[in-house]
């Protein structure tokens, strides 16, 4: 009876933060105390341009959003409504994986705690990008995963072929599902592939994904080769000095997102994962030697072990073997190039590890005072202000804070639409040499107008796709132009005249930040030649 009021009570609380939390993020997007950043704002204007897929992303965020801001309206609430709906979720994913995982409230309860506290997760419930939606969908891929192999149910597997495609259709990286999954398999001596549910799951995946698969081969691989050339293959020749200090970089800033806080949880974690798979077993081979904390390793234990393993082991290798893998595969391709967000999907495991290492090896003061902590850190990144209030500015300067970056476009937005009332004109376009400044300029300026980005010897984008400034020429057209830097030579030949209207500073947090807008007014337009875009 008293442990049914424990869990009756803990259940309460995770409602209450849950709850809080959602009604939070509502609030902090309606007033838009933070502009949207450049890659909510382009998203945005994918889905006024609705299409099998895009450049660098598959299509299912621009969905997204054109329902979105078709019931709530061209607003930040509009667009973030989709991230704190996502962040709403995701616990009681959580609560229900470790609960089929652990058959334990106590873990569920505090993994839950933890996830809370996680930056990663914090960003995601706030700010609506392809990383929101593929942590989503890999979560729920989790636990759809863990019943087809538990119960097998053709009901189960077709959910979780939607889930992954869903996921696929979100961002590439999901695709790294299908050898994690396999490696569990093989951990578990499954016969996946005489399993014709596991087919149909995949037919279903390849269905759900069709329009993305169209459009890429209608572009010629345009997707795929994006995604390689950001995974560094177009690289030919780094040092090893740039390769150790971007892997360096990588693990820092995976450290970051979760928090070095949960840092002693996994040492322990891996530490006792290598004496059960391998101590206890008493397995003395050479072959065994390969780092312990590669999920491969586990792998050939499972394949030689005679004992079948508890159903609490298997639970760890489930959440231990997709993660590391991940992790492992980034790590390497860190050598070349990579960014802290690409791994966010695989951090679903992590709450649920946390929290078994916190109970099995050490005491909940210390899990608490790690939640405890991290939660106060993740409060003060959310509302900077308050540092300035207890003068904690020097430790969290504006230059440094994480929402710097989304300062002014707002400000920018109404100058813009100002000066363009000012001209007075209908031929009239606006433009930029950056894709953010043209998405947050379609944004804020009055009305949506479309805008358009110039290729300076940038990469490619989605613009490149889409009609570009070319539809004006000889049309007697002017233009307002916004940019980090000053108008190039090759532009200015492309107008009768140029005026620098003026250099419009970034205020943030009472300071001014770096780099500030060049805002100019152009006149007589007449033909500019784009170089080739890298795909890249």
């Amino acid at each position: 009876m008293k442990e049914e009021l424990t869990n009756w009570r803990n259940l309460k609380i995770l409602l209450f933060i849950n709850i809080g939390l959602f009604v939070f993020r509502i609030i902090w997007a309606y007033t838009g105390q933070v502009s949207l950043n450049s890659e909510e704002a382009q998203y945005w204007l994918w889905s006024r341009h609705l299409a099998l897929s895009y450049y660098s992303k598959p299509p299912l965020i621009a969905y997204l959003l054109h329902c979105s801001t078709w019931i709530f309206g061209v607003n930040v609430l509009g667009i973030r409504i989709n991230s704190i709906l996502i962040g709403f979720l995701l616990p009681i994913i959580n609560y229900k994986l470790a609960m089929e995982l652990f058959k334990s409230t106590r873990i569920a309860f505090y993994s839950t705690l933890i996830l809370f506290s996680l930056p990663y997760y914090n960003y995601i419930s706030m700010f609506f990008s392809t990383d929101a939606l593929v942590v989503f969908f890999w979560s729920l891929s989790m636990l759809l995963s863990w019943r087809v192999l538990r119960g097998n149910r053709t009901r189960d597997w077709l959910l979780l072929g939607l889930c992954v495609g869903l996921g696929v259709m979100s961002k590439y990286t999901m695709i790294l599902w299908l050898p994690a999954f396999l490696l569990v398999c093989l951990s578990e001596k499954n016969r996946i592939f005489r399993n014709r549910r596991f087919y149909l799951s995949l037919i279903v995946v390849c269905g759900v994904c069709l329009p993305m698969i169209l459009w890429n081969l209608g572009q010629h691989g345009l997707g795929a080769r994006h995604v390689y050339g950001l995974m560094g293959a177009y690289q030919i020749q780094f040092s090893l000095g740039e390769a150790i200090s971007r892997m360096a970089a990588y693990v820092g800033g995976q450290l970051v997102s979760l928090s070095p806080f949960y840092v002693p949880a996994f040492y322990v974690l891996f530490k006792r994962w290598e004496q059960r798979s391998f101590v206890r077993e008493k397995l003395e081979t050479r072959l065994l030697a390969v780092p312990l904390y590669l999920p491969v390793n586990s792998l050939f234990v499972r394949r030689w072990n005679k004992k079948k393993p508890s159903e609490e082991n298997t639970a760890i290798n489930f959440l231990m073997i997709p993660m590391t893998m991940i992790l492992t595969f980034f790590l390497f391709l860190s050598s070349r190039k990579t960014e802290i967000n690409w791994t966010y999907f695989a951090y679903g495991a992590v709450p649920l590890l946390a929290a078994w290492s916190f109970i099995h090896f050490f005491s909940e003061r210390r899990m608490k005072a790690a939640i405890g902590v991290t939660s106060l850190l993740i409060f003060l990144i959310i509302c900077p202000s308050l540092a300035d209030t207890v003068g904690l500015r020097k430790v969290y300067p504006p230059k440094i804070d994480l929402f710097h970056q989304m300062a002014g476009w707002n400000t920018m937005g109404q100058h813009v639409t100002g000066i363009g009332k000012q001209m007075n004109t209908q031929k009239l376009f606006l433009f930029s040499d950056s894709y953010q400044i043209a998405s947050e300029m379609a944004f804020y300026t009055e009305g949506n107008p479309q805008t358009y980005c110039i290729n300076n010897g940038r990469r490619m984008n989605q613009f490149d796709i889409w009609k570009g400034i070319e539809q004006f020429d000889n049309r007697g057209y002017d233009a307002i132009y916004v940019s980090y830097s000053p108008l190039p030579a090759g532009l200015q030949k492309a107008f009768a005249r140029c005026e620098l209207k003026t250099m419009l500073p970034r205020i943030y947090r009472g300071k001014e930040v770096e780099p500030p807008f060049y805002v100019y007014v152009l006149h007589g337009f007449s033909h500019y030649e784009d170089p080739d875009a890298q795909t890249y």
